[in-house]
């Protein structure tokens, strides 16, 4: 039998709710919560848009994991994974069994969508001609590795509050 849970990380495409949703599920939990990219910026600091131009996205990957590592350190602690984080094997071997990994799961058209409407948050992947196409690839990509987490949820109709919701009730259920 597994652990209880002492951190869950939450991870997904861009524009899937990891960022809105975490804030949430760790108000339920009593717990903190950390957003992985603007942990990274301000270790960095410089945003991640700048981190790319800078180092491109093997430099980026780097910091990223380096920033995982510290954060998985810690406990009571929800975790918003920056989008291609969980497709490294590196990732899965940080983490230990005390932690539980959430796949908040959208569609292509959500998470692009999604990604315009936040116009304050620089994208680099995304910031090419075809926008959709590089989301979609990138879903699709990504999805073996997503498909590892402990719990899939499909994010596309549910609010944030919903998912946090029923993120917790499983915690609870299942240690």
């Amino acid at each position: 039998m597994r652990p209880a849970p002492r951190r869950v990380v939450l991870i997904g495409s861009m524009g899937s709710g990891k960022s809105t949703v975490g804030p949430v599920l760790a108000d339920l939990l009593g717990w903190a919560f950390a957003d992985a990219d603007a942990e990274l910026e301000r270790e960095a600091g410089q945003s991640v848009a700048d981190v790319f131009a800078a180092e491109g996205e093997a430099g980026f990957r780097r910091r990223e994991a380096a920033t995982m590592r510290r954060l998985l350190e810690r406990d009571g602690l929800v975790v918003a994974s920056g989008g291609g984080w969980a497709a490294q094997a590196e990732a899965w071997e940080a983490l230990d069994a005390d932690t539980r990994t959430v796949w908040l799961r959208v569609g292509p058209s959500v998470a692009h969508r999604r990604v315009r409407e936040d116009a304050g948050r620089a994208r680099p992947l995304v910031s090419g001609p075809d926008p959709f196409g590089t989301v979609e690839r990138l879903i699709q990509a990504r999805a073996p590795w997503y498909g590892r987490a402990d719990l899939v949820l499909e994010t596309d109709d549910a609010g944030p509050r919903e998912i946090a919701e029923r993120i917790a009730r499983t915690m609870k259920e299942t240690p």
